[in-house]
């Protein structure tokens, strides 16, 4: 009798730990924290990895979180990629990156341990299948001394944007947003006369423009880039379509104090 009440005793405290199991990973829809992974299009002969998180766990580590990605065998020299989540995007509960390191047809899966317990594991299949990548954008820009308008054709299946203006120099980054719409325009910005810029837009698959969303299935995001441009201060600036055959299009400057 002592023998079957040990083992009752142990099913018991079993159950109660693959309850609290199921409990800490939830229902994916209820989860607190969720991720995709998927392909990263930036015009290399095989697409780079793009991996998203999108929760509302407690950022109070002033070390960050880790985030951890493990490919198939032959990806990456075989080493995990490691970056840090140190806070989500301002305003909402989600972020996002990308890295161009060619995929291998293969599962890949990222982990990470947030505050209070909450740990999050997500695999995903992905190929180097180059036919169902999302189209890269091809943005055009015109800027004066004070600000800048960057605007690109909307790309099939993407339902949000990333626009960031930067400095050709140094790549410094001046200004950015995310938007659902084709063109922004940055005002109030102090861009030097005979320095360079350009600016960079990221499609995704996801609407990357609300608070809190459940991530797409896999993950896809695209990349282009406007071509370097100078600010004058008189005359006409050319605008060349990245990637594209077209003629430069072209703007009338006026003088800009």
């Amino acid at each position: 009798m002592r023998r079957w009440g040990l083992l009752f005793l142990g099913f018991l405290g079993l159950t109660a730990f693959l309850a609290t199991s199921c409990n800490q990973l939830g229902n994916p829809s209820e989860q607190a924290v969720q991720a995709a992974l998927g392909t990263y299009n930036y015009g290399g002969p095989k697409p780079g990895i793009a991996f998203l998180i999108v929760g509302d766990a407690p950022m109070t580590d002033p070390d960050g979180v880790e985030v951890k990605v493990t490919g198939p065998s032959g990806w990456n020299d075989g080493e995990p990629l490691k970056v840090r989540l140190y806070h989500w995007v301002s305003g909402a509960d989600w972020w996002w990156w990308v890295r161009p390191i060619d995929l291998v047809d293969g599962d890949y899966t990222l982990e990470s341990d947030f505050p209070e317990g909450i740990y999050l594991k997500k695999t995903v299949h992905l190929t180097a299948d180059t036919t169902s990548l999302l189209a890269r954008p091809t943005p055009e820009l015109l800027a004066t001394t004070t600000s800048a308008t960057i605007r690109w054709s909307a790309v099939p299946g993407a339902e949000a944007y990333s626009v960031m203006l930067k400095r050709e120099a140094d790549d410094q980054e001046l200004a950015r947003w995310h938007t659902g719409e084709t063109s922004i325009t940055f005002n109030q910005l102090d861009l030097a006369q005979g320095e360079t810029y350009y600016a960079e837009v990221f499609a995704f698959n996801a609407p990357l423009t609300r608070d809190s969303f459940t991530p797409p299935p896999v993950f896809k995001v695209s990349y282009g880039r406007t071509p370097d441009f100078t600010v004058t201060s008189t005359g006409t600036l050319k605008v060349l379509p990245s990637g594209s055959d077209q003629a430069p299009i072209e703007f009338d400057l006026q003088r800009m104090q």
